[in-house]
């Protein structure tokens, strides 16, 4: 896959068609990972966040979604989204 080269110009109008088609917790999240490697932050957060509320149990995207609230300096809302 494009992303996993580092091509993410590439994959991302991939990996956006495939969650607005089937979203599903890993597509997703693969498109969060993407989103974040090409500074669309707030993108990411709220694909990761979606994901998280889906599938709570789908634990990549919970550790994901906590790194970029404790990036963007929201460090009670990281501890909150690992303590779920």
């Amino acid at each position: 896959m494009h992303c996993q080269r580092g091509a993410h110009q590439n994959a991302a109008p991939w990996l956006q068609l495939s969650h607005a088609l089937a979203p599903e917790p890993r597509r997703s999240h693969n498109l969060a990972i993407c989103l974040r490697a090409l500074d669309r932050i707030d993108a990411a957060l709220e694909i990761e966040r979606g994901v998280v509320a889906a599938d709570p149990s789908y634990v990549p995207a919970q550790f994901a979604l906590a790194d970029l609230l404790a990036q963007q300096g929201d460090a009670a809302g990281a501890v909150a989204t690992l303590a779920t």
